[in-house]
């Protein structure tokens, strides 16, 4: 957590001879898992330190990375905050 906000990183990483970009690689299904999983943490974290998840700020990133035949990263982006949940669909699921 950082400034009181939990950040979900997903981490997708391609050699450079592939023809697409890694983030394209998050797909609606991986979405719905992200999701679900952030849920699963977030309601532990309620559970073991009472920390009230309704209030609390998250956000979720994508972290796409190449790189070449060696290796090395010949690049990495940074996508902050690229995805927001269904706002009800968090509500509902946050209420306890």
């Amino acid at each position: 957590m950082q400034r009181g906000q939990i950040c979900f990183i997903e981490v997708k990483a391609l050699r450079q001879t592939v023809p697409f970009d890694p983030e394209e690689s998050v797909t609606p299904l991986k979405l719905k898992k992200i999701t679900e999983t952030s849920l699963k943490y977030m309601y532990r974290l309620h559970r073991s330190s009472g920390v009230d998840i309704s209030q609390l700020k998250y956000r979720y990133d994508v972290i796409a990375i190449r790189f070449d035949d060696n290796g090395d990263v010949t690049k990495m982006t940074h996508f902050r905050n690229c995805y927001s949940p269904d706002k009800e669909y968090m509500r509902q699921m946050l209420e306890i």
